[in-house]
């Protein structure tokens, strides 16, 4: 099962790579947010910032540049994953179409020169983290396919961005000043 739909043709006939499917989606609107009761505040977002480099600053326009890299997971109860790998996470990639139509968050960075939004495009990663355990397909299906809950196999989102950060530079005790400039993302 580790080799079905992984893009490796490993049957004679090509079999194991006929009819793959990456998730399938009922009900689903994508400008709905995965809330599953009513009673909820929202939708848990895991966010995790790697800044690599800090630099410019221009303590004229109160800006400097960063480098960092932003890692975002979340689940979906409303997808249902297939044939998910576990030692080939990168198998497990969403790109173009099926991207366009799930929900993904949307966040800006509210202190950046030019209020940069959260972007999903060719420098920007969203993969599905085999967490959980799978069932398989209905015996009376054509296809053998193991079957993944997306409430507890997470959506994982990497990019690594550069940008123009507004901080309020507080010189008073310069040279002897500390700052505290961060990077908001709401």
């Amino acid at each position: 099962m580790e080799n079905r739909c992984d893009i490796f043709k490993d049957c004679a006939d090509k079999s194991d790579e006929m009819q793959c499917k990456s998730f399938v989606i009922d009900d689903y609107l994508k400008e709905d947010p995965p809330i599953k009761e009513r009673n909820e505040n929202g939708t848990g977002l895991f966010m995790n910032i790697t800044v690599f480099s800090i630099s410019n600053f221009d303590e004229m326009h109160m800006t400097y540049q960063a480098r960092f890299s932003l890692n975002l997971r979340w689940v979906d109860w409303r997808v249902t994953f297939y044939n998910l790998k576990q030692s080939r996470v990168n198998f497990n990639y969403i790109i173009g179409d099926d991207l366009n139509k799930l929900w993904l968050p949307t966040l800006i960075f509210s202190n950046s020169k030019d209020e940069n939004y959260l972007k999903f495009d060719t420098l920007s990663s969203v993969i599905v983290l085999r967490s959980g355990p799978s069932i398989l397909s209905m015996p009376t299906e054509i296809n053998e396919d193991e079957i993944y809950n997306g409430e507890i196999n997470p959506f994982v989102y990497n990019r690594t961005y550069e940008m123009v950060l507004e901080c309020n530079f507080e010189l008073q005790n310069y040279p002897f000043d500390h700052q505290h400039c961060l990077i908001n993302v709401s």
